[in-house]
């Protein structure tokens, strides 16, 4: 099932797998990238956005999504 079909994020941050049932609430830079995976992006243009958004620097947005994207592997969002 495609990612979107499976996952509904609102503007708040509130996170709902419809598969699995579970629930979490990301904060706004957690969201922004959630969404952008979401669209499918690529992730060399998901750090182009952050860094277009974001005041970071372009190594700690790197390792952050890296860290972002981890997480969600981890509970099986991706």
């Amino acid at each position: 099932m495609p990612l979107k079909d499976r996952i509904t994020l609102t503007e708040s941050g509130f996170l709902f797998d419809h598969t699995s049932g579970v629930t979490f609430t990301l904060n706004h830079t957690g969201s922004f990238i959630m969404q952008e995976l979401l669209d499918e992006k690529d992730p060399e243009l998901i750090l182009a956005d952050v860094l277009r958004k974001y005041e970071i620097e372009e190594r700690e947005a790197r390792f952050e999504i890296e860290q972002f994207v981890t997480q969600i592997k981890k509970y099986s969002l991706l």
